[in-house]
């Protein structure tokens, strides 16, 4: 899964805190640094496929006010593993993860917390392949060579807009299908049966190519729409077996 996005992290330092110094400037409230000047959580996106490495943006400043509370808003696009389960492709719901975890830090230095805004829709754009369905966040902690460490895991759930492949894929495999069982309606004598399963199966093959490319590559599930495609492919040649069968033993006779 492929996000484009920013974090929001809030966090105290009673370090910046100046609204009870009278040697600063109490009117002021707040100012910005950048993270080479401050100190910032060392948090990681943990099932991240592209680059595993700490959040990080050094041109997005970080707002410190008066209070000593810190806000920072770091942006990136975060490419992370997700276990897909295609068993009713087309009509299938998936449910991918952000794991967000410290690195260098344990449970007892520092504590994750969620905010009651988790994921915000603001700048989110419609997909025409993925319907987004909602989200869920919850808090639990790791545990990393002996020590328990902090992670936040957000899951978002997207529904598969299926009128793509239900118009290139589904309505065509149907037709095929319908196809196949008029070969019946061809004469056994004809030698016309053999030539037309064949092309009803290298029809099949095309569009299970096709299916085959628009799916992940997973051995964890198998497409039923992948089943029904073998099982036709098998019945289609049994006609084909029978036809060339009876041609072979009219010419034995004659």
């Amino acid at each position: 899964m492929s996000l484009a996005g920013y974090l929001t992290m809030f966090w105290d330092d009673q370090r910046l805190d100046w609204s009870q110094d009278a040697t600063y400037n109490t009117s002021i409230p707040a100012i910005y640094s950048n993270e080479e000047n401050i100190w910032r959580p060392a948090l990681i996106i943990e099932n991240s496929v592209s680059d595993i490495s700490i959040v990080s943006d050094a041109n997005v400043l970080m707002k410190i006010q008066s209070v000593g509370s810190v806000i920072w808003t770091p942006s990136g696009i975060y490419i992370t593993h997700c276990e897909t389960d295609v068993t009713y492709y087309p009509f299938d719901t998936q449910s991918c993860d952000v794991i967000i975890t410290t690195w260098g830090y344990t449970s007892i230095e520092i504590a994750l917390y969620v905010a009651q805004e988790a994921v915000r829709l603001e700048y989110y754009k419609e997909n025409g392949e993925w319907k987004y369905q909602g989200f869920s966040a919850y808090t639990t902690s790791n545990t990393r060579e002996g020590s328990s460490t902090p992670e936040i895991t957000f899951t978002l759930t997207f529904k598969r807009r299926p009128v793509f492949h239900v118009l290139n894929s589904l309505i065509p495999m149907v037709l095929l299908a319908f196809l196949s069982s008029m070969v019946f309606k061809l004469p056994p004598d004809s030698g016309e049966r053999i030539g037309y399963s064949l092309t009803v199966l290298l029809a099949y093959a095309v569009y299970l190519t096709i299916i085959s490319d628009n799916m992940p590559s997973s051995s964890s599930s198998t497409s039923v729409l992948s089943k029904y495609a073998y099982l036709t492919i098998i019945s289609d040649n049994m006609p084909s077996s029978s036809s060339s069968t009876s041609v072979l033993n009219k010419y034995a006779c004659e």
